[in-house]
Parts: structure tokens; C-alpha cells; sequence
């Protein structure tokens, strides 16, 4: 090989190894949110395995996998689904995530003859009077409740 040939395979070199560096770059900066979280689960799972004196090869006997796919969960390059997330929860008897999600609002809806408006800005006496409606202790006509997930645009959503 000539010196002149050598400085061309080394140029390609640089320039594939470039390419690919900035390749690696922009993946992991499309991929940051996912990565992070990835990292603080695998921090949390070397934790438990540690504390349980464990070493990756128990773990992937204990979760039924590789010892190359335990390797991906303690890199933290894993995007991980919820299966496997369940399965480290059990295995680990640790929570690695918090979900807050609260279940879907029951709302109450209140049936009336009138507005709510109307309801309130009617003086006592006068719904007494009209005996189209009881009264309740609160002053207010009785109410008939039924749940249901909507709500009339007139009622906030607690």
C-alpha cells in the first residue's frame, strides 16, 4: 500500500466514524425523554438486584429472559414495555413506576324545573308558595341525583 492510498482509506474511515457519531448523537437526542426514564429504572433495578445479592444472570432466570436483554435494563437503553416494567415490579418486589392517573369522574347531575339561576336567586317563600317544588333544610328545591359521566355546561367537574 502507498502512503497516498492509506490516506485515503484513512479519510473514509473518519468520515464513516463522523457520520455515524453524529448519527448516535441526534438518535439520542430524538430519544431523550424515553432514555432518561430508561436510566432511572435501570438505576432503581441494580439496585434491587444488589439488595437482594443477586447478580443479571439470576435476574434473567427469574424474569425468563436473556442474559443479554437483563444487560439492556441495566444499561439503560431500554425502552421498556409494560409487561416487562410489570414483570421487574414483581420479580423485584419494588415499585419502578408511579402512575397517577385517577379514575374517570362520577358526576353528579342535579335534575331541576329551573336554571340554577333561577334556583337561587328565587326567594324561598316564593318556591313555598308556587308548591311546584319541596323544600329541602338548605332552602333549596329537592334535588333528584343520577351519575353519570357528562355533566351540563352549567356544573364544574369535581
Amino acid at each position: 500500500m502507498t502512503v497516498k492510498n492509506l490516506d485515503k482509506k484513512l479519510k473514509a474511515l473518519a468520515k464513516s466514524s463522523s457520520k455515524q457519531a453524529l448519527d448516535a448523537s441526534q438518535w439520542r437526542k430524538d430519544n431523550r425523554d424515553w432514555l432518561r426514564k430508561s436510566f432511572e429504572i435501570s438505576i432503581h433495578v441494580l439496585a434491587a438486584i444488589k439488595a437482594r445479592g443477586w447478580n443479571q444472570k439470576q435476574l434473567a432466570e427469574a424474569m425468563g429472559v436473556s442474559q443479554q436483554q437483563v444487560s439492556k435494563i441495566v444499561k439503560g437503553k431500554e425502552n421498556f414495555t409494560l409487561q416487562t416494567i410489570a414483570a421487574l415490579e414483581n420479580i423485584l418486589e419494588r415499585k419502578l413506576i408511579q402512575t397517577s392517573l385517577a379514575p374517570a369522574p362520577q358526576v353528579k347531575v342535579i335534575e331541576r324545573t329551573k336554571s340554577p339561576h333561577d334556583i337561587f336567586t328565587t326567594s324561598v317563600k316564593e318556591v313555598f308558595e308556587s308548591n311546584s317544588q319541596k323544600i329541602t333544610s338548605g332552602g333549596a328545591p329537592k334535588e333528584q341525583v343520577q351519575w353519570t359521566n357528562k355533566a351540563p355546561s352549567y356544573l364544574k367537574v369535581a
